[in-house]
């Protein structure tokens, strides 16, 4: 975050855009008015007219390069958050928030001022997300009382094994496994909730979390990292034994203090 974080660093991505989005509009223009010039020498009433395009009915609004910009914006802020980093750091439910905007929500503009205070506001919150984290994490190694019949889980703390269903995918091509894109945020934040919990710090090493690469690179389903030891199956489904008993005490001790067991009530 900090290298993005610096002025001039900054200032050169945002001079770079700005730079681009005004050819994109020179270019646009320049269609429009090609179009024009067309229409105006070839064609009649009744003809539906020239369009610029790779291919029938596959034309561009050369009138709306406001559009074009709007995309490319969100298209910019899509790699500066990818910069950022904040996927190793935020909360899923942060994560998926910030995923929604991206996609389909309201943008501030591309300028040196905005990049460098939202770069801000996350850093500050830093802290805050890694409490959010360890709550959820919490909460996911957890079984639902409706759903999860896994005898492994534990309603009340979380055990030594956990099985998470539909964490993984079988490759369709070279075989092994992959990670279902709608759980990587999960895997990010359990690891670094017990990398924080082992005072590695909050900052993950790598874009993705070190679990998602082993199960990702592993022919036979079976692997280890530094903090689990894991088995993919078929059926989607992601044994999970924890390596580090002491954290996953931690874990239990900071999330799970309220929850009492029926005996223990």
């Amino acid at each position: 975050m900090n290298n993005l974080a610096q002025r001039q660093t900054v200032e050169h991505l945002v001079r770079e855009f700005k730079s681009a989005a005004a050819k994109v509009r020179q270019g646009f223009a320049l269609c429009l008015e090609a179009e024009h010039s067309l229409n105006a020498a070839f064609t009649l009433d009744h003809h539906q007219g020239f369009h610029v395009g790779e291919r029938r009915h596959n034309w561009i609004a050369w009138k709306q390069a406001d559009e074009a910009i709007e995309s490319l914006t969100r298209q910019a802020w899509v790699c500066i958050v990818e910069r950022l980093e904040l996927r190793r750091m935020m909360s899923m439910a942060r994560w998926c928030e910030l995923e929604k905007m991206l996609d389909k929500g309201e943008l501030p503009p591309i300028e040196v001022a905005t990049v460098i205070n939202f770069a801000a506001g996350y850093a500050v919150s830093v802290d805050t997300m890694v409490v959010e984290a360890v709550a959820e994490v919490f909460r996911v190694l957890r079984p639902s009382k409706r759903y999860d019949g896994y005898k492994t889980n534990s309603e009340f703390e979380v055990g030594e094994k956990v099985i998470l269903e539909r964490y993984i995918e079988p490759k369709w091509t070279r075989g092994g496994f992959t990670v279902n894109h709608y759980y990587e945020q999960n895997l990010i934040a359990i690891e670094r909730v017990f990398q924080a919990l082992d005072g590695q710090g909050v900052a993950m090493k790598h874009h993705y979390s070190q679990l998602s690469t082993a199960i990702k690179a592993c022919e036979g389903g079976r692997g280890e990292t530094e903090y689990f030891a894991f088995r993919c199956y078929k059926k989607g489904t992601l044994h999970l034994r924890f390596k580090r008993l002491d954290l996953l005490q931690r874990l239990n001790e900071i999330a799970g203090g309220a929850n009492l067991k029926p005996e223990a009530a």
